[in-house]
C-alpha cells in the first residue's frame, strides 16, 4: 500500500514531508468536482459540467463554476459545499469560489455518467 502523498515521510528530517503542489490541486480537484448538486443529488457539479478551472496558488484555492442558470436556487449552497470540500484537501487553507455568468451552461456540458 503506497502511503498518503501529504504523509511520506522526509528520510533526511524524520518528519512528513509536504505534499506537492500538483498533488494538492489534484485532490482538490476531485474534491470539488465530487459536491453534489444539492437539488439532484447523487449527481455532482462535475458530472454536469459546471466547474470551469480550480487552481492552486500557495495554498489558496479558486474555483469558477457556472450555473446551470442565472436565477438557480442553489448557488449559495453549493458554494458553501465547494469551499468545504476544497478545506477538507490537505494543503489547502483558503477557498475563493468565483461564480461565472458570462459564459453559458448547456446540457452538453454533461458527462456520460451524469
Amino acid at each position: 500500500m503506497t502511503p498518503h502523498p501529504s504523509t511520506i515521510l522526509d528520510a533526511a528530517a524524520g518528519e512528513p514531508a509536504p505534499a506537492s503542489g500538483s498533488a494538492v490541486l489534484e485532490r482538490a480537484r476531485v474534491a470539488v468536482g465530487a459536491v453534489e448538486d444539492p437539488e439532484m443529488p447523487p449527481i455532482t457539479i462535475g458530472e454536469l459540467g459546471m466547474v470551469l478551472d480550480v487552481t492552486l496558488e500557495g495554498a489558496a484555492l479558486m474555483v469558477e463554476v457556472m450555473p446551470t442558470f442565472s436565477g438557480c436556487p442553489a448557488i449559495d449552497y453549493i458554494g458553501r459545499d465547494i469551499v468545504d470540500a476544497g478545506l477538507a484537501v490537505d494543503g489547502v487553507a483558503s477557498v475563493d469560489v468565483r461564480w461565472r455568468r458570462d459564459v453559458a451552461w448547456g446540457p452538453e456540458r454533461i458527462s456520460d455518467s451524469g
